[in-house]
């Protein structure tokens, strides 16, 4: 069967629905405590919050086929657990801390990067491969500001980034993520 078809495929489809990308659903809507891991508990509670209609003993199975009672970002979408996973690996070797890589990136006392900005500062200073992965990043990580409309990249991304970062690493062996 499709993706669409599958009860997961149907869960991040609404997902989709509200936000745009499973980098920021993981964020926002299912570890919002930046955890970087979430129990059934924290799936069941999240589905609730989007009002999703669907199985969601089946959606967790699919995403937690070895019955480990967690999953992470990789299970939901491995090649976005990559991606951050290998940003958050180039600012770390480049800045260090997080207050470090704050104040190298412009981001401090509550100053945002719109896309062109992030884009051309991540790609210049050679922490994304190619500059499509920096528009992939942007989409993956930027907030809506809901006055406005527009996208921005905040210190909170960064410091979400940097908090949930074990998990990252901690990929679970049943995905070739990392």
């Amino acid at each position: 069967p499709s993706l669409q078809a599958s009860p997961l495929g149907h869960f991040k489809k609404d997902l989709l629905a509200r936000v745009s990308s499973m980098g920021i659903a993981w964020r926002f809507i299912l570890d919002p405590m930046c955890q970087g891991v979430m129990s059934y508990a924290d799936f069941c509670k999240a589905a609730r919050r989007i009002c999703f209609d669907g199985d969601k003993r089946r959606v967790w199975l699919e995403l937690d086929p070895t019955r480990s009672g967690k999953v992470m970002l990789a299970d939901l979408d491995a090649k976005i657990a990559s991606e951050l996973h290998s940003f958050h690996t180039r600012i770390t070797a480049r800045y260090g801390t997080v207050e470090l890589a704050e104040a190298q990136m412009g981001l401090q006392h509550g100053k945002r990067l719109k896309r062109h900005d992030f884009c051309k500062l991540v790609w210049s200073r050679r922490l994304v491969a190619t500059s499509n992965a920096a528009e992939e990043l942007f989409n993956m990580l930027a907030e809506i500001d809901k006055v406005r409309g527009h996208a921005f990249f905040t210190c909170a991304a960064l410091r979400w980034l940097y908090q949930i970062a074990h998990a990252l690493k901690s990929c679970p062996t049943r995905h070739l993520c990392l």
